[in-house]
């Protein structure tokens, strides 16, 4: 390990260092101003995080073509899970979803929500969740449309006491506030919190896999998984929907 973060630090340095001396070269042609200083100034605070992008991905790239093994998943390990076992063995906690929304086409933010709900349901989980869809909408007849959608979602779910609504009147803080906020006033009782964005959708494989790795390792904060594109028509976007999976792999596996 200490070879391979000695290498990484060469990389990012060397990275860094030429990415610099090429901006300097160009910068340079016509005499200096002040534009042009506060330029490379920007750029030399960046730049190390360009170089650990490119280490990861290089060294990710080597393990997962070279490696003798495949990569093990990080999280949890198996003696790790057993750590994280509380008196309930492998019952869930009491788990916020928090789901954020802005002036949303409420029917795709609820039909993804949905099928995850019945899947944990099917999972034998479903106890231990319950929704919190976080409004930040300001227009008027927009807010009661979307109480309205979250009313009858409510109604239609077997446990409708675990589907919550709430609607901030300012929006201060953007997303950031809209969680901030339900933290300090709506998460009292609930050990972990899932968020999702409008156009959001997991499994409950996929969500108890971050419950398990949060609950292996106390010292933990935030998990993340990696991100998958929707099915998109754009050309654009279906390259990056193919894109993102590959490089994401890639870029973790060599994340030190």
């Amino acid at each position: 390990m200490a070879v391979r973060r000695a290498l990484v630090v060469f990389i990012v340095a060397l990275v860094a260092a030429g990415l610099g001396a090429l901006l300097l070269h160009v910068l340079a042609a016509g005499g200096w101003t002040l534009p042009k200083a506060m330029m490379l100034l920007a750029f030399a605070g960046t730049a190390p995080w360009t170089g650990l992008c490119v280490a990861n991905g290089v060294v990710g790239f080597v393990i997962l073509v070279f490696g003798a093994e495949p990569i093990p998943p990080p999280l949890p390990s198996p003696a790790s899970r057993e750590r994280g076992k509380g008196a309930e063995g492998d019952a869930p906690p009491h788990i916020a979803i928090a789901l954020t929304i802005r002036n949303e086409d409420m029917r795709a933010v609820l039909q993804p929500m949905g099928r995850l709900l019945r899947d944990l349901d099917r999972s034998g989980v479903g106890h231990a969740f319950a929704v919190f869809v976080l409004s930040d909408t300001q227009d008027q007849p927009a807010a009661a449309e979307e109480e309205q959608a979250v009313a009858a979602f409510r109604a239609a779910d077997r446990a409708p006491e675990r589907i919550r609504y709430r609607r901030r009147t300012g929006n201060d803080g953007f997303k950031a506030g809209n969680i901030m906020d339900f933290l300090d006033h709506h998460a009292e009782g609930f050990e972990l919190m899932l968020t999702l964005d409008a156009d959001s959708a997991m499994s409950a494989d996929a969500v108890m896999r971050l419950v398990r790795a949060m609950r292996a390792d106390a010292s933990l904060g935030i998990v993340q998984h990696l991100t998958v594109g929707r099915p998109a028509s754009l050309c654009s976007t279906v390259i990056r929907c193919w894109n993102v999976p590959l490089d994401g792999c890639r870029w973790s596996t060599g994340w030190v």
